[in-house]
């Protein structure tokens, strides 16, 4: 298929003939189809295997076949353990992102792998030829959702935000040490063994590839084995590590700090009906609940890795404004039925989204701390700064 030569300019001045021919905003009907930006195209490439369109506004032959990758992006993205995310990238935009990946021309797909080569797509532009250049790319999954997905993979951009609110135990570990590879049948075993507790992750990060991080934590020997609850460390497993000794350890542990919370008012499963005051929102009820009153709404998607790893912060905050009930915190689905017209209307183009609504108004949107970080202190002070009573929190 011939590229339109509309589309093969010259970086420099891509942004200008963009502005000249059709604006990005009308773009933004993306949902459930994410667009990438720089500050986390890397990250995303680096998990879910991601099939990505690279376009610009002004490309006719862009535009023409959108709706054939957005009915793919729909099939595979609404999935609820995706085998690949269909993206897009604005080169229009996110010139660096596109200059780095070689794109001269649009559209341009290309399919990313974890450990796998990039491989460029060339075939037809139909709803069949891109399902069956997918399905031969990615084969479906066969084990089950929850036992590949139970180990996190921490990394220096994503650590902080992970062991915010909750309990987790992570692994620190170098991957030539004989003894971490020993422990790693045990550990995704545990993984697996405490799958179903809300509040508790198993995790790990590679001390080679975040040397920094590893540093910042104490890590001198591997692996390293360090319990966190609430974004702080509490205890290191000095003991054996055969899954039945980590077992006992983290049930004892768990217990611990059930307690704790229970003390402290925080969500734990000991008290269930704790363990969150978020409020679901739906296409239903969301213009209601907002319309009176502070509500500060979390927008995701049920495939979204961050929007999993806020989960624990997020219930933790709704707990945090005993004395204000004018104040909610809420959640809703973007993909489920009838709520992405909903997430249209917020031009919501990433997830998760963070919006404050005070009355029903839009008053702002939370994009993290001084340090990009999403703690439970930062957005319960971004909410407190807009109520001005930081005193009475």
């Amino acid at each position: 298929m011939d590229h339109c030569k509309t589309c093969k300019m010259v970086y420099i001045l891509l942004a200008v003939i963009c502005v000249v021919t059709v604006g990005t905003q009308e773009y933004r009907h993306l949902l459930p189809r994410p667009w990438y930006y720089r500050h986390d195209f890397e990250e995303a490439m680096q998990m879910t295997p991601h099939f990505v369109m690279f376009f610009t506004p002004g490309c006719e032959q862009c535009t023409a076949m959108m709706p054939n990758f957005d009915e793919v992006a729909d099939k595979y993205n609404t999935m609820k353990t995706p085998q690949v995310i269909l993206a897009k990238v604005d080169c229009s935009a996110e010139i660096a992102i596109c200059e780095k990946q070689g794109i001269r021309v649009f559209p341009t797909f290309k399919m990313y792998r974890h450990g796998a080569d990039t491989h460029r797509y060339n075939g037809e532009r139909t709803v069949e030829a891109f399902k069956s250049y997918i399905s031969g790319m990615v084969p479906p999954v066969k084990t089950t959702p929850e036992v590949e997905r139970t180990v996190y993979t921490l990394t220096s951009s994503n650590f902080t935000r992970h062991i915010q609110g909750g309990l987790h135990f992570v692994k620190f570990f170098a991957p030539w040490c004989g003894h971490c590879k020993k422990i790693a049948p045990a550990w995704v075993k545990l993984a697996h063994t405490f799958r179903h507790e809300k509040h508790l992750t198993i995790a790990e990060v590679d001390c080679v590839e975040y040397n920094v991080l590893c540093k910042k934590y104490d890590v001198d020997k591997f692996p390293t084995l360090t319990l966190f609850r609430d974004g702080k460390e509490v205890d290191k497993h000095l003991g054996e590590q055969s899954h039945a000794d980590l077992e006992s350890y983290l049930s004892e542990k768990l217990e611990e700090t059930i307690s704790y919370w229970e003390m402290t008012g925080n969500p734990s499963e000991g008290k269930p009906k704790l363990e969150t005051k978020v409020v679901t929102l739906t296409k239903d009820n969301f213009h209601s609940v907002i319309r009176k009153g502070m509500t500060f709404v979390q927008f995701y998607a049920p495939w979204c890795d961050h929007c999993k790893t806020l989960l624990p912060a997020w219930d933790a905050l709704s707990f945090k404004f005993p004395k204000r009930p004018h104040v909610q915190i809420a959640k809703i689905d973007c993909t489920a039925q009838g709520n992405n017209n909903i997430c249209q209307d917020q031009k919501i183009t990433d997830y998760p989204t963070l919006i404050l609504f005070k009355n029903g108004r839009h008053i702002g949107e939370f994009g993290g701390d001084e340090n990009f970080e999403w703690t439970v202190d930062s957005m319960h002070n971004f909410v407190a700064t807009s109520l001005h009573v930081h005193d009475d929190l």
